[in-house]
């Protein structure tokens, strides 16, 4: 398994290596010599395992903070359930690829984190390194949901919990190089076998879905909400002075962009302030979401525009509109956005190519919302999204 750890780079010359010791003979008397990463690496691979691992960490810390008499059975339920390994880690089996297993760890998660701050609250908005990475991000929630924003540079929604429904709509997965890969870009078909005896599942080469050399392409950007352009440049924000919420200032393109995140109840207020730059032509503001339907390509999900039905989650949609609505049966809810000025928007499945014992697949991870303004030259243009998370009953 240790090989599964590695960087695809890195895999790639274990690859090779492996086929010279085998050419030479020698494989089956230095195979233990021969044994790849170690089972951490997976947590530096996927930083959304990463991610995950340590949002667990710091919930269970809490839970051990507390005295015995408030450790609850149920709390502690939860964080077994949290650290439940598969969903932190990709091999033959699908692992962190495969989005229900992701969610139930972030059930878990959500719900632990709920039951800690009924016991030991928190402040509304305070700063915590989660990641472990020497920046810290922003946590702001009330007791309906939480925004975890990344500051700098894109100010953007690293993971967005909704406790109600013990769901994380910022469980995503992006795109990334992986070394078996390679036999798609080869061009293996299901067929090929050139071994005695039957080929093993890791020498199986099968296809559950039709994949292109376009589905493997990495994602250069994070899949995060409310990721900001001007035309096609990325705003970059700083935090600006001290508030009661998460506010941003940043500029791209000419164009000067604030960023401010409200919690109100059930509603999330995301407010844009954008100083256009002079000249004659109108630029573009664009953001973009993605946003984890549990449903996914499935029949329970379904895009309303303007009380228009558009289709599922599966499928590609465009439309301008003041409102959208995203219903989602297994998410037992359904999220309302609504739109000041209306909006340009573009909706398609977020997918990703994961090999199993079943053979390569395509799994979408996330539904990507895309949305665009003209912005008029040398004028300010506020915006508003105000998203609402209502539970069916």
């Amino acid at each position: 398994m240790n090989e599964w750890t590695l960087p695809a780079g890195a895999a790639r010359a274990y690859a090779r290596l492996v086929e010279q010791e085998k050419a030479a003979g020698r494989f089956a008397e230095r195979k233990p010599l021969i044994r790849g990463g170690i089972w951490k690496n997976f947590l530096t691979r996927y930083p959304e395992s990463n991610w995950m691992h340590k949002r667990m960490m710091l919930l269970s810390q809490r839970f051990h903070g507390l005295a015995k008499k408030q450790q609850s059975g149920a709390m502690r339920q939860a964080l077994h359930e949290a650290q439940a390994n598969d969903a932190y880690w990709h091999g033959l089996f699908g692992g962190i690829y495969l989005p229900h297993l992701r969610r139930a760890v972030y059930n878990a998660i959500v719900r632990l984190e709920a039951m800690l701050d009924e016991v030991q609250p928190r402040l509304a908005l305070q700063e915590l390194d989660v990641d472990l990475d020497g920046a810290p991000e922003l946590f702001y929630h009330n007791g309906f949901m939480q925004l975890i924003i990344r500051p700098a540079p894109t100010a953007a929604v690293v993971e967005w919990d909704l406790y109600a429904l013990h769901h994380n709509l910022g469980d995503t997965l992006a795109r990334r190089d992986e070394s078996y890969y390679d036999k798609i870009r080869n061009g293996a078909t299901g067929s090929e076998h050139n071994g005695n005896g039957i080929a093993s599942a890791h020498d199986r080469v099968s296809y559950k879905s039709t994949i292109s050399l376009e589905d493997l392409v990495p994602d250069t950007s994070p899949c995060q909400s409310f990721l900001d352009w001007v035309d096609t440049t990325a705003v970059e924000y700083a935090e600006a002075a001290a508030s009661e919420w998460p506010r941003f200032t940043g500029a791209a393109a000419g164009c000067t962009v604030t960023k401010t995140y409200t919690l109100e109840g059930q509603r999330l207020i995301v407010d844009y302030g954008l100083s256009a730059a002079q000249g004659e032509e109108q630029q573009t503001f664009t953001t973009r979401l993605h946003l984890a339907m549990p449903c996914c390509d499935g029949p329970g999900g379904r895009i309303f525009a303007d009380g228009r039905l558009f289709g599922g989650f599966g499928g590609a949609h465009q439309g301008e509109a003041r409102e959208i609505i995203l219903q989602d049966e297994v998410l037992g809810g359904e999220l309302h956005f609504h739109f000041d000025p209306p909006v340009q928007w573009q909706a398609a499945p977020h997918l990703t190519v994961s090999q199993s014992e079943a053979g390569f697949e395509k799994i979408m991870q996330a539904l990507a919302l895309q949305l665009l303004w003209l912005v008029p030259a040398g004028k300010s243009y506020p915006l508003r999204i105000r998203m609402e998370a209502k539970v069916h009953a």
